[in-house]
């Protein structure tokens, strides 16, 4: 129960951020309400969420964060929504280092609003957006501050993620990019199947002329690049 319960709950919740992304972006709560499905009841993230790992939490707080960006760049006025993205976006970063890129997108993506006008106030609104944009890097440091506490090194956890699994599943990927990019297709292929994947993409394509669903989907896809470097670079193991 220890795991269940919170990974279940953190399913459900990143479930309904998923549909609030949907809704927005088709207008039509019948596909919102099939892709919080297609989300939920998948078996291979079922099965992430009922272990006791962090997958769960990490999919709660960046869908969390992704959605409260998309509301923030339909609506940039609104302080709200950018401030529970970035404090979503800190329990990320402290939930799995694949989002620790994420902050500087988000810094990025604020400093991109300010400079196209769509902030409307006087300066301190737009110094208020670059200063909550920031703040978004509050996990990264409270993770360095505690191995620096903990080890006197605040990369300390660097090392031990090096130092982890077995050594074969390191040496097969690093330094060989095109089997990293097998396995990793291989795995997400596996995990929502091709009919899934291409209407996706088929949906992505649609919209990058809007500038702000592309940020997003920029946004979205730093973590994944994330793990194929730490991979090819030996620092993450995959079977």
């Amino acid at each position: 129960l220890a795991a269940v319960v919170p990974g279940l709950a953190c399913l459900i919740g990143a479930s309904l951020a998923v549909y609030g992304m949907i809704r927005r972006m088709t207008g039509s709560k019948e596909v919102a309400l099939l892709g919080a499905l297609v989300l939920g009841l998948n078996p291979n993230v079922l099965y992430l969420s009922l272990i006791p790992m962090s997958e769960a939490t990490f999919l709660l707080f960046l869908s969390i964060t992704a959605y409260c960006l998309m509301r923030w760049m339909d609506q940039p006025g609104s302080l709200r929504w950018l401030g529970l993205s970035s404090a979503a976006l800190c329990c990320a970063t402290l939930s799995r280092y694949e989002t620790w890129p994420l902050p500087g997108a988000l810094v990025v993506i604020a400093i991109y609003v300010v400079a196209a006008g769509g902030i409307p106030g006087d300066w301190r609104k737009r110094a208020a957006v670059l200063l909550i944009s920031f703040a978004s890097f509050l996990g990264i440091a409270v993770w360095l501050w505690w191995n620096w506490t903990e080890y006197h090194n605040p990369l300390q956890f660097a090392k031990a993620i090096y130092n982890i699994g077995p050594i074969e599943s390191r040496e097969s990927l690093a330094g060989h990019p095109v089997a990293v990019l097998a396995l990793y297709g291989k795995t997400v292929l596996f995990m929502f199947g091709p009919v899934l994947l291409g209407l996706a993409s088929a949906g992505v394509g649609r919209r990058l002329h809007d500038m702000r669903r592309a940020l997003l989907y920029v946004f979205l896809l730093l973590p994944p690049v994330f793990t194929l470097v730490a991979l090819e670079q030996g620092f993450a193991q995959m079977d």
